[in-house]
């Protein structure tokens, strides 16, 4: 009970956001089948994030002010304006409206229920997920302060990860549950969207089909976005291949390959799990930007606007984005007779408005990336086609009787043309170049590029590919060739449902129990029990903090990404000194920041002098430090706690773990 209580939780809140953002909605997107409704529940949660950030970017607003709650109300109000003063709602769409929401809800509930069996919060990224939402919990404004290198700003795009601080506040979960509820509620927004704009591309192509055949084009599209697996997964299995969920990520030797189902598996709030939001987001502007040209103009502006989260979400995106954006503003010169000067003007004021919306994070951040460089170990073609291959197959019927039929397609169609040419050009791209970063002239040199580029567009492409299927088998003239062609895509459709069966089974369901969901830190109850007494001792102090100084530094082992160090600095939000020291290597792009505070760390730990370390404490402002598991381990008979307890006050002892208070 206490689940549904939390899922419900969330869910009226992403309802009531939904709810309040549907006038503004409507005066973009009001051509939609359900008025926008689908989108309006993100439109309100960035919007709202949007000022959030602002504002405590001014240092007007604070983070963790239960004054937050005045943004919403204005935004309620500004949005009554908008239905009082223009009357946006000409019919109310309520069958299309309910679809949408059950879909929502049940896409939504799914994800709750696959989460609630596994709900750690451990692995791959979660500790810098979960680290970075702590943080904003107990900071008062923005730029937030860097987890794992404290004193300085973190030089990572965080956009997403504050307006899942925001639901999680607004909702009045715990953080812990809130991490996988917030998931779970993007896996059922981007579905409920995707299903939405296909269905609604489709009526636009072909409005004289049947009504069943649009519903049809949404189910394909939400299921090769979300559940889609890879041609890998039936030959392994079919080679005797033991399957493991993982090497769909890696179907690419070298590089980093996640559709969007392993990202939901593990990368929960990551950053360009978000990236996919905003990306839905895009090609609902693209879409009413192509098909609607009376709100054209102010189109532009907003996707000018989406593009801006997007370079604070996951910078990538806004490459590939505004890419994307750029191709099908070229196509409109061939269907609307678009001049080429009215393009220029319409990207200009995107990039324009973009930056603008996006400077007050770009001011604070440095980027890590050096330059571009050409690829020299490209792609093995059948591993290449072992992941890309069931897209590509449907879009090679799909441009058979596209090309065949081309005097009888309308221009309308275009827009799928210039959507999937746009995805295969950014593809092939990275078998030429790649970004330099950290990975570079290693064996995952590319392994970023081709990571960031293929989480956007299998997004587009699996979008476009019901509309692209139901139009393929449309596009055949007789019965027989309609069957066949039925078939043969009905083949893809069954080749890439092995992956979400086992894989999700693997990883989630095989001997595994409903647990609650605000157990997510118990592993660290199982494994360091001492180390987890430690952290409620802490947990306390700073919940008992007044509003204005929650947030602390604290010291504890420094170590390598991936490992069980940070532990006290991610789930209290306290920076350290030194935490995961390849993400911050990654981020900053120069190792030597981070290996210089690791070395001192490991001074205060085990140096002789006295001196020294209260020079080191006094620089970094520590507050507390911990003597736990993880410090034993790794310091074993150099840690010197004799000299820590020379310069601090034991205030908590279990055991083998202790903490010290500086005096």
């Amino acid at each position: 009970m206490q689940n549904l209580f939390w899922f419900s939780s969330l869910w009226f809140i992403l309802f009531i956001s939904g709810l309040i953002s549907w006038p503004a909605t409507l005066i973009l997107f009001g051509n939609l089948s359900d008025r926008g409704y689908s989108l309006s529940k993100i439109i309100g949660a960035l919007f709202v994030g949007y000022l959030s950030f602002i504002f405590s970017t001014v240092k007007i607003l604070p983070l963790n002010s239960i004054y937050l709650w005045f943004l919403p109300v204005i935004w309620g109000f500004v949005n009554l304006y908008i239905y009082l003063r223009y009357k946006p709602i000409k019919e109310f769409p309520l069958k299309q409206v309910l679809i949408s929401e059950i879909i929502f809800i049940t896409l939504y509930g799914f994800w709750t229920f696959i989460k609630a069996h596994t709900p750690e919060i451990y692995g791959i990224e979660r500790f810098m997920d979960f680290g970075f939402i702590q943080l904003l919990g107990n900071s008062r404004f923005s730029p937030l302060e860097d987890i794992w290198m404290s004193g300085l700003h973190l030089n990572y795009y965080y956009f997403g990860h504050f307006v899942s601080y925001l639901l999680i506040f607004f909702s009045r979960v715990p953080s812990e549950v809130g991490f996988f509820l917030v998931g779970a509620a993007l896996f059922g927004l981007i579905g409920s969207c995707v299903f939405r704009l296909a269905f609604d591309i489709f009526n636009y192509i072909s409005r004289d089909s049947k009504t069943y055949l649009s519903y049809l084009a949404g189910f394909l599209s939400l299921y090769f976005v979300l559940f889609s697996g890879i041609f890998q997964t039936p030959f392994d299995l079919i080679s005797g291949k033991d399957f493991f969920y993982a090497d769909a990520a890696r179907a690419i030797p070298g590089t980093i390959t996640e559709p969007p189902l392993y990202s939901f598996m593990e990368a929960d709030l990551h950053a360009h799990v978000w990236g996919l939001v905003i990306g839905t987001v895009v090609m609902f502007s693209i879409f009413n930007t192509w098909s609607n040209q009376e709100t054209r103009e102010p189109t532009v502006l907003f996707l000018g606007y989406a593009i801006g989260l997007a370079v604070m979400t996951n910078t990538w995106d806004s490459v590939t984005l505004g890419f994307l954006t750029g191709v099908v503003l070229m196509f409109l010169i061939f269907k609307d007779n678009l001049s080429f000067s009215r393009f220029i003007l319409y990207f200009s004021i995107i990039i324009m408005v973009s930056f603008l919306i996006s400077y007050p994070w770009l001011f604070f951040f440095e980027s890590p990336t050096a330059s571009i460089s050409f690829v020299k170990i490209r792609s093995d073609l059948w591993q290449w086609f072992s992941f890309w291959g069931h897209f590509v197959l449907i879009y090679i019927i799909y441009f058979t009787i596209f090309i065949k039929n081309i005097r009888l397609v309308l221009k309308k169609e275009l827009i799928l043309v210039a959507i999937v040419l746009a995805a295969f050009i950014l593809i092939g791209l990275t078998e030429l170049i790649y970004v330099k970063d950290i990975l570079d002239g290693g064996e995952w040199t590319r392994a970023n590029t081709v990571f960031k580029v293929t989480s956007q567009t299998w997004l587009w492409l699996g979008f476009s590919s019901g509309p692209a299927i139901i139009l393929s088998i449309c596009g055949v003239k007789n019965n027989i060739g309609k069957i066949v062609t039925a078939i043969i895509l009905l083949m893809f459709f069954l080749l890439t449902i092995f992956y979400p069966i086992k894989a999700i089974n693997q990883v989630y369901l095989k001997g595994r129990e409903l647990a609650n969901l605000n157990s997510g830190l118990n592993w660290i109850q199982e494994r360091y029990p001492d180390d987890y007494r430690a952290y409620e001792f802490l947990r306390n102090i700073r919940d008992d903090l007044p509003i204005d100084h929650k947030k602390k530094v604290i010291l504890e082992a420094e170590g390598e990404s991936y490992n069980d160090t940070s532990i006290f600095s991610t789930f209290l939000g306290w920076p350290t000194v030194a935490g995961w020291n390849i993400h911050e290597w990654t981020w900053r792009g120069d190792y030597n920041l981070i290996g210089t505070r690791g070395m001192e760390v490991r001074e205060i730990y085990m140096g002789d002098s006295l001196e020294v370390t209260k020079a080191l404490v006094k620089k970094y402002n520590i507050e507390f430090i911990v003597v736990g598991s993880v410090e034993r381990n790794r310091y074993d008979q150099y840690l010197n706690e004799y000299k820590i307890s020379k310069i601090a006050e034991e205030v908590f002892r279990s055991e083998g773990t202790s903490i010290y208070y500086i005096k």
